[in-house]
C-alpha cells in the first residue's frame, strides 16, 4: 500500500500560512461545530482544503456553500 498525501514538512508550512486549515483542522478534532471562511481568495481553493481535510459522509453529493448578499 502506498503512501497519499503530502510529507509532514509539507503540511506544517502550509497550516501555518492557510487559516481555512486551521479552521478546518478544528472542525476535525471536535473543537468547533462550523466553519466560514473565503473572505479573501479563490472559493474553490477553500473548499478544496476543506474536502481534503474533511472529505464527505456518505450519501452527500457537495458541500454547502452560502452566497454573500
Amino acid at each position: 500500500m502506498e503512501r497519499r498525501g503530502v510529507s509532514v514538512e509539507y503540511a506544517k508550512k502550509e497550516v501555518r500560512r492557510r487559516t481555512t486549515l486551521i479552521g478546518t483542522l478544528l472542525l476535525k478534532f471536535g473543537y468547533g461545530d462550523g466553519l466560514i471562511c473565503g473572505t479573501y481568495g479563490m472559493h474553490r481553493l477553500h473548499r478544496e482544503f476543506v474536502e481534503t481535510v474533511l472529505g464527505r459522509r456518505e450519501g452527500v453529493d457537495h458541500l454547502y456553500t452560502g452566497k454573500t448578499c
